[in-house]
């Protein structure tokens, strides 16, 4: 299941995610007869209206037949990319924008315009969007050591929120997400909190998450806290 913080609203709705391709080769997980009972058994069980989808492209056998169904959420929009009509709305991750360099020289001089003009000009404007902020920091650009990666540099995450409800039209933009997932998978990182210390088993406990990644983290939490109050980050 996604875990999405919506800054549109308080109230939270459980949507059920299907991936749909894996590995580098972007092979199929389920034949159209499995996605037809999955969809089935998410439609009775868990959401009737609703259905998210990662790796999943308007081609894919099985798609069209869930659109059918469902509303479709495409979890890994590109940026501006137009997956087609079937989808009624997607997640963009603006990290890429974010994470321009560790130094806030640079990022002022690139990574910030680049967002700004990204914003002005990009996707498809009758697509709903959520936007999806990070705490983390990918070293040199790349995710694939979470041991190596760094936190997001204080400030950007606030600075992109309000970049992003002041320029991006109300008619497609669904609110602000962060996916908690990938907080959890590099919060784990020996070099960072460690499997018992990681972001969920903080909260499992009951406790404020204070590790690796709590300032930029909790930067995220002070945006929706502004929001709720009625100004802007």
């Amino acid at each position: 299941m996604p875990n999405i913080f919506s800054a549109s609203g308080v109230n939270a709705e459980l949507v059920p995610v299907l991936v749909l391709q894996s590995g580098p080769r972007h092979t199929g997980v389920f034949a159209p007869a499995e996605l037809k009972l999955l969809g089935a058994f998410f439609k009775r069980e868990v959401n009737g209206r609703v259905l998210a989808l990662r790796g999943a492209q308007q081609s894919d056998p099985g798609v069209n037949a869930l659109a059918e169904q469902f509303k479709l959420l495409k979890m890994d929009l590109a940026s501006d990319e137009k997956p087609g009509p079937v989808f009624a709305a997607g997640i963009e991750d603006v990290s890429g924008f974010l994470n321009a360099s560790y130094k806030d020289t640079e990022w002022e001089t690139t990574g910030h315009p680049k967002l700004v003009a990204w914003l002005q000009t990009a996707g498809d404007a009758k697509l709903l969007r959520t936007l999806s902020l990070t705490p983390m920091l990918p070293h040199q650009g790349q995710s694939a050591d979470p041991e190596r990666d760094d936190a997001m540099p204080p400030g950007r995450n606030t600075v992109a929120a309000h970049e992003i409800l002041s320029r991006v039209g109300s008619g497609s933009l669904t609110g602000l997400t962060i996916d908690l997932n990938a907080l959890q998978g590099r919060s784990r990182a020996v070099s960072h909190d460690g499997s018992g210390y990681a972001f969920y088993e903080m909260l499992k406990r009951g406790h404020i998450y204070v590790g690796y990644y709590a300032r930029p983290f909790h930067e995220i939490v002070k945006v929706y806290e502004t929001l709720r109050s009625g100004q802007l980050p």
